[in-house]
């Protein structure tokens, strides 16, 4: 498997106000509030910018509507892999752009601090790389 380029934090920007720091919080954190499989892949599309969903053949490619519905709860592969957020520091934010140190521990208790890049859209924060 390629090996993704690292993200870098923004160069200018701010540090971001509480507001956005929660908004990026909850937009992250979503997808563990969901209860099947479909619910959980169309809330992770849905927290993605247009650009990375346009990037990776638009809307119509992540159609789950066929895809088998199941509780996550029922898959033990999903329980021993789940992947929480556990924090979101450094945000910096310049117009409707963003980055962040976001930290994520899984079930085994393995942690890791990963950069990301967020966008502004309609008044709600995305994943954009």
């Amino acid at each position: 498997m390629p090996q993704q380029p690292e993200v870098q934090p923004l160069e200018k920007g701010r540090p971001g106000s509480p507001e956005e720091i929660a908004g990026i919080t909850a937009m992250l954190r979503k997808p563990e509030q969901q209860t099947t499989m479909r619910g959980y892949m169309n809330t992770v599309v849905d927290s993605m910018c247009q650009e990375l969903i346009d990037s990776n053949g638009g809307r119509e490619a992540f159609n789950f509507n066929d895809f088998p519905d199941f509780r996550l709860q029922d898959m033990p592969e999903y329980e021993a892999t789940r992947t929480t957020v556990t924090g979101v520091d450094g945000v910096k934010v310049d117009g409707a752009d963003a980055s962040a140190q976001v930290t994520t521990a899984k079930t085994n208790g393995e942690a890791s601090t990963v950069t990301m890049r967020f966008r502004n859209e309609g008044g709600a924060w995305k994943m954009c790389g």
